[in-house]
């Protein structure tokens, strides 16, 4: 296996924000592509002066950095990022330490097109043809995403066709080991 000399040291990335509106707010989103759902703080909700769509299942936890942390509900806001403006649910945190306005999780990273490169800026990749519809429906009276029931580690959205793991340049026994890994715990991995 090739090794690449490291030429300094490694550091904890700093938090990495954009720019998003919600209603006549300007806010700073946190673009987080290790969350699964985009939420927003509570006391942020009650600047825009909504109803929360309040949680009554028993999966209203969530799993944070900072520990496991309390979702009391959903709010469906028009937030625009970039050039793109979208309707979307976002799920209300209640944590004095969450200290940012909204979390963009891959959920929303994914419908809003953003990527990010080895430099840490973040882009709007432009709509391809081939896209799939992106499209998340909350049905209010039984709270379940897609007719599926709430669970916060609900999927991504990648299509299994377009989830690849790279292992060409692994011996084949490595590469063996790794689908057999894939498919033996394949409820874990994005593409299931």
């Amino acid at each position: 296996m090739k090794q690449f000399p490291i030429k300094k040291k490694l550091s904890l990335t700093p938090l990495i924000g954009i720019q998003a509106q919600v209603k006549n707010h300007t806010i700073r989103a946190l673009y987080d592509p290790g969350a699964n759902i985009s939420m927003i703080n509570d006391e942020f909700v009650k600047k825009l002066k909504q109803n929360i769509i309040p949680i009554k299942t028993y999966a209203c936890m969530c799993r944070t950095m900072g520990g496991v942390r309390l979702l009391t509900g959903v709010i469906k806001v028009t937030l625009k990022i970039m050039n793109i403006q979208s309707d979307i649910w976002l799920f209300v945190i209640k944590d004095d330490s969450f200290d940012c306005d909204v979390l963009l999780g891959l959920d929303c990273i994914q419908i809003f097109r953003l990527n990010m490169d080895y430099k840490l800026n973040i882009t709007q990749i432009e709509k391809e043809d081939d896209d799939i519809n992106i499209n998340y429906n909350i049905d209010k009276s039984t709270f379940k995403i897609n007719n599926e029931p709430f669970r916060v580690n609900w999927k991504e959205g990648i299509p299994v066709d377009k989830f690849v793991a790279e292992t060409e340049h692994l011996p084949k026994e490595q590469k063996d080991k790794i689908e057999k890994l894939i498919t033996d715990n394949e409820s874990v991995f994005a593409r299931n």
